[in-house]
């Protein structure tokens, strides 16, 4: 779909001082960059400020500003469902559950990467070798698909090819992370973290102000179509109960299988500043999701007659705003996919550089030489993902789904390896390949062994028998290893994390209760501006969540 009067000179004029931030950023960047450390883990010394913007920056992409809000176009406010329940718990999840000890070990023994962390606790190099494919099988897709919606918007707004927006794009992203690496990526992270915000909310008030205001918006979506205001939503029937479980559970528990937001766990100068990080993370994903997922599912009745999901946000734009607005927040929706890729380049370099020739194919390599292989690794991982993006294999959010399933799945070891004493290299190595088999079988061959669920939770729980089974068979890692990754805990945080964790696992697991306000079943109840009042009570849990987070860490 091409617009009938591209903006081109605008357009090119906002992207271009954009990209000049960017630049000026990378100088700075390149200048501080002489290590592996520092190119992986920015010297393991971000504050709160930089990490949770970084973690926000880098989960919500352009599938998040593109691709989610064209898919709830056909499915309507209940996919909302797909995040908005526990948003303000996203990163928080992670850091609760794993962050002290993974930041704690991540300074003592100097581990800069998933991979890492994973050989260091099961004294292993085969989970380490199967870490580091995983990330670069499966997040090469991930990337692509930011290249598509680049592509996309490049092709709306100027009328030109999608293949040069892609080209374009990818050249300018895998230039700054080969330059400048982690430090790169959280600083400009930061600036596309603030561009996404402002983003979603002008698309929000631009598509509430031609739908006449939010009331008139609901009621005519609710008469059009009101499978489009209750559950499992409609056209597509994407939130049915499995589903909406699904999600949950793929953006809290397997976000600590994601090398590129564990590597937030890493960059952080201390957990204090984590949880602070958490806090700001959840309210800018809290405040993304409201506005520019509500007007995907506006866009409905507002622009109609959209055929293709990864169309609807641009030209929604191009139907409720003029051309410096549109081309701005362009910029901010094209800073998600930069701030996405950029990060999930690195751990691709690094899983190939680091995890297997530093460590397994030339082990006494020195530091220089792992820092070119890195930056050379970096350059073939865009080039691959580029080939991908021309092909354009699916929808954005499906090549996000397919990319964060694969290594999500590599959360199963790295909670058995922290809650676990009895965790075995050998289990964690045949859980993560039972796991992966799973996933593809159910993904491709026999979707039925899913029974409605994501491929990703069978597959999540085949890795979790196989790992505990072959566990209980085999040697557990050496005594003098469980005693560096088991070390008593400070007595003072234990209790702080006793006295919080009911507020937190209740604003965690309320949203699954099946109560009709919380998860309706084809039940559309009007709250305030006709908003579905399911909507209303998920916000008010993001509001409690964010209070105790926030009460949380000052009594640190």
């Amino acid at each position: 779909m091409i617009a009938d009067e591209p903006i081109t000179g605008i357009f090119v004029s906002v992207i271009a001082l954009y990209l000049g931030g960017l630049a000026l950023l990378t100088w700075v960047s390149y200048r501080k960059t002489d290590s592996v450390k520092e190119f992986l883990a920015m010297g393991g010394t971000a504050g709160s400020f930089l990490t949770g913007f970084a973690y926000f920056a880098t989960q919500f992409s352009m599938s998040s500003l593109v691709g989610v809000p064209g898919t709830l176009y056909f499915v309507g406010v209940a996919g909302l469902g797909i995040i908005l329940p526990v948003a303000m718990l996203s990163m928080a999840f992670g850091t609760l559950v794993a962050g002290r000890r993974l930041n704690a070990l991540s300074h003592s023994l100097e581990l800069w990467t998933l991979p890492d962390y994973l050989a260091s606790r099961f004294n292993s190099n085969t989970i380490r070798l199967l870490a580091a494919l995983m990330i670069m099988v499966f997040l090469i897709p991930y990337i692509a698909a930011q290249l598509v919606g680049a592509g996309v918007i490049f092709n709306v707004f100027t009328g030109g090819s999608y293949s040069l927006g892609v080209l374009i794009m990818g050249t300018v992203v895998v230039a700054y992370c080969m330059l400048g690496g982690m430090r790169a990526a959280v600083l400009t992270d930061a600036l596309q973290a603030v561009l996404m915000i402002a983003a979603a909310i002008m698309t929000f008030a631009a598509t509430v102000a031609r739908g006449g205001g939010i009331e008139q918006v609901t009621g005519r979506l609710a008469a059009v179509n009101p499978g489009a205001m209750s559950f499992p939503g409609a056209p597509h029937a994407l939130l049915d109960w499995r589903g909406y479980a699904s999600q949950i559970l793929m953006w809290t528990l397997f976000s600590l299988g994601q090398p590129q937001l564990v590597n937030k766990f890493f960059v952080a100068r201390s957990y204090n500043a984590l949880v602070g990080a958490s806090l700001l993370s959840g309210v800018a994903m809290t405040l993304t999701c409201v506005t520019i997922w509500s007007a995907g599912a506006m866009a409905a009745v507002v622009v109609p007659g959209i055929s293709e999901p990864d169309w609807v946000v641009p030209t929604l734009l191009r139907a409720t705003t003029g051309p410096v607005v549109a081309s701005t927040v362009q910029a901010g929706i094209l800073a998600a996919g930069m701030s996405t890729i950029d990060s999930i380049l690195l751990m691709i370099g690094a899983a190939f550089s680091r995890d297997l020739y530093g460590k397994v194919l030339r082990p006494g390599a020195d530091d220089r030489t792992v820092l070119r292989v890195s930056r050379n690794a970096t350059l073939v991982a865009g080039l691959v993902a580029l080939a991908l993006a021309f092909g354009r294999p699916a929808t954005i959010f499906q090549m996000v789904l397919f990319g964060w399933s694969g290594t999500g799945l590599l959360a199963v070891a790295v909670l058995a390896g922290l809650y676990w004493r009895r965790a075995t290299a050998a289990g964690a190595s045949a859980g993560t390949v039972a796991g992966v088999a799973a996933l593809l079988a159910a993904t491709f061959a026999f979707p039925g062994l899913a029974l409605g669920f994501h491929p990703i939770v069978v597959a999540a729980a085949t890795g979790c028998l196989v790992l505990g089974g072959v566990s209980l068979l085999t040697r557990p890692a050496p005594e003098s290893v469980l005693q560096l990754h088991f070390a008593p805990g400070d007595p003072g945080a234990s209790r702080r994390d006793r006295r919080y964790a009911p507020v937190f696992a209740a604003c965690f697991f309320v949203p699954w209760l099946p109560i009709p306000f919380v998860f309706p079943w084809k039940r559309y109840v009007a709250g305030w501006f006709g908003v579905p009042v399911f909507v209303w009570v998920w916000l008010g849990l993001q509001v409690v969540a964010g209070t105790s987070l926030a009460l949380y860490r000052r009594k640190a």
